[in-house]
């Protein structure tokens, strides 16, 4: 999984394990993707971008081979002039050398004849033939379907480049937004703010969100109005928002029909506005029966009835419970 967290004053993070079942040990590995400075810092950074996610890879499709992805296999991704998987004529993101990095969910299924324990990267760049990533997006084991947010950077020819080490998979890129170099400090849009510690902002598994799983092929809205105006930093709001970075995690999904197994998938996206039913071809999480399921999430607001800064989720299949811990906030000028 990955996180968006702030040091503390030591400059370190910490890792907890939680162990519910009794005492138990683990290995941990951490691979850093990126870091935010603040406003004081001498060099200018990136500026994020949030995008209406948008698949932009799908190996099934006919136009990117239309088969799985084999031992060692690697594909490249144009971020720069990228456009809509199903819609070519949909340009993403505009072909300027200021597009130095790509936020992208990243979902593989590894349940083929062919599947082994694997994993998959994504990089800026071509993993030389005989040598292997140092870094992993995806681990899976045999009969496994996972994803998970990478921030990647651009390559030179402007493109990610993903490698699959071992066995069959099916790979699929969504992109939810990129990084922009700003030569200039003259706005705040796309500056990111990290939370001193993350804030849950829902779950619907308590009383005070109807503790109430959403049901199959449906969606609703939440509204982040009330913790927009509330975010400040010593004392002053920081002002508009874009939209926020934070883990959803979902867990408890239910049968519609107790004699059929269900496997769902959720997906985050901003809300459309009053009238409008369209779910974007995307998806944030993969869940199946019995288990608990995060990922990172970059969530840009939309508006509905519930309100400004709004956000709908949409469930596939079953009943669902989920929850979204914030981690940082993006700001809109």
């Amino acid at each position: 999984n990955t996180a968006v967290l702030r040091p503390g004053t030591d400059g370190k993070i910490s890792l907890r394990l939680v162990t519910p079942g009794g005492p138990g040990e683990t290995h941990v590995a951490v691979d850093i993707s990126g870091w935010f400075s603040t406003s004081s810092y001498g060099t200018f950074g990136s500026r994020v971008r949030p995008i209406e996610p948008t698949r932009v890879y799908d190996s099934e499709y006919a136009r990117f081979g239309g088969t799985t992805l084999r031992d060692r296999a690697q594909v490249s991704v144009p971020i720069r002039g990228a456009t809509d998987a199903d819609d070519p004529s949909n340009v993403l993101v505009e072909d300027r050398p200021e597009v130095v990095g790509a936020l992208v969910n990243v979902t593989a299924v590894n349940a083929w004849p062919n599947s082994k324990a694997t994993y998959v990267s994504a990089l800026p760049g071509r993993v030389p033939t005989g040598s292997d990533p140092s870094t992993s997006t995806l681990n899976l084991l045999p009969g496994q379907l996972r994803s998970n947010m990478a921030i990647v950077p651009v390559g030179a020819d402007g493109s990610i480049n993903f490698f699959h080490l071992q066995g069959e998979i099916r790979l699929v890129v969504d992109l939810i937004g990129y990084l922009e170099q700003s030569p200039q400090d003259d706005t705040r849009a796309g500056r990111v703010i990290p939370l001193v510690a993350p804030f849950r902002a829902f779950d619907t598994r308590e009383a005070a969100f109807n503790d109430q799983p959403l049901g199959p092929a449906q969606a609703e809205d939440f509204s982040f109005e009330s913790f927009v105006n509330d975010v400040a930093i010593g004392g002053d709001p920081v002002g508009d928002q874009v939209g926020l970075f934070g883990n959803l995690t979902t867990t408890n999904l239910q049968r519609q029909y107790s004699y059929a197994p269900v496997l769902s998938y959720m997906t985050a996206y901003p809300s459309p506005g009053a009238g409008s039913t369209a779910v974007p071809n995307v998806s944030n999480i993969s869940i199946s029966e019995g288990d608990i399921v995060p990922n990172l999430v970059l969530l840009r607001y939309g508006a509905s009835s519930e309100g400004a800064y709004s956000v709908r989720f949409y469930n596939r299949a079953g009943y669902i419970d989920y929850l979204l811990d914030v981690y940082a906030v993006v700001l809109a000028d």
